[in-house]
């Protein structure tokens, strides 16, 4: 059942992804980028962890269409009574897809996200929902916004399947230092509408700087907070990931 309604989720995600895309106009306007992370140690520890993240946005004068995709899988080798025995350090993923209809600073959105992280039991999460926002402040390479929302959630963590509706709170800083560097923080909270006590908070803040034409080196902290997590499980998870992304437009 948990592999069906994860299937469900992403074929809602699929959905959602297609109408993002087709109100995305001009065709030919999108720019891509994939970024990959790897980090190795050999000798007296043995741990791989790597990052991929792949991008696709498209931008016109009253839509902006953001789509992504994000996994990450760590493992670490140890020695107990002689044997080596592998163990998985990190595995999730998280796929989303934003659709924004502009009006000069004010805009709408529909937002939906679908996560999994096997190391937190989180068998999968979706959240799927619109709501409007306004850029509180813009100058030349700078940018605030603010979002408040409503949607509806569906995960299963440690086993308990749940779903209420959920309020969604957003605000994002964007600064492009020079013509090739930028740096960006946001923080997202998603209480549940009936029991604010209960909710999910994301937090990121990100910098980077290009090193030729196409590639940029990109460093992002990344923190998560969930205030229900599944059982023996901690609340908080922190990330730092730096990676190479490369870059077109099509």
């Amino acid at each position: 059942m948990a592999t069906r309604s994860a299937a469900a989720g992403m074929l809602a995600i699929a959905v959602l992804w297609s109408a993002t895309c087709t109100a995305a106009e001009p065709a030919g306007s999108w720019e891509h980028s994939v970024a990959l992370g790897l980090n190795l140690t050999r000798g007296n520890s043995d741990t791989t962890l790597g990052n991929l993240a792949v991008k696709s946005a498209a931008a016109t004068e009253r839509t902006v269409v953001t789509l992504g995709l994000e996994g990450t899988y760590g493992k670490s080798r140890v020695e107990e009574d002689g044997v080596s025995l592998a163990r998985t350090t990190a595995q999730n993923a998280k796929a989303s897809a934003n659709g924004k209809r502009m009006w000069d600073r004010r805009y709408a959105y529909l937002d939906g996200t679908l996560a999994h992280d096997r190391i937190a039991d989180v068998a999968y999460r979706m959240i799927v929902g619109p709501g409007a926002g306004y850029i509180v402040w813009q100058s030349d390479g700078m940018k605030l916004a603010c979002e408040a929302g409503a949607g509806y959630l569906w995960e299963e963590v440690g086993d308990v399947r749940d779903h209420y509706p959920a309020f969604r709170f957003l605000e994002r800083w964007d600064w492009r230092i020079t013509d090739t560097s930028a740096s960006w923080q946001e923080i997202e909270y998603l209480p549940r509408a009936d029991r604010f006590g209960e909710y999910l908070m994301r937090a990121e803040a990100g910098v980077e700087a290009a090193l030729n034409a196409r590639v940029n080196l990109r460093c992002v902290l990344q923190a998560k907070y969930d205030s229900e997590p599944a059982e023996d499980q901690e609340r908080e998870d922190v990330s730092l990931v730096a990676a190479l992304a490369w870059k077109w437009k099509r």
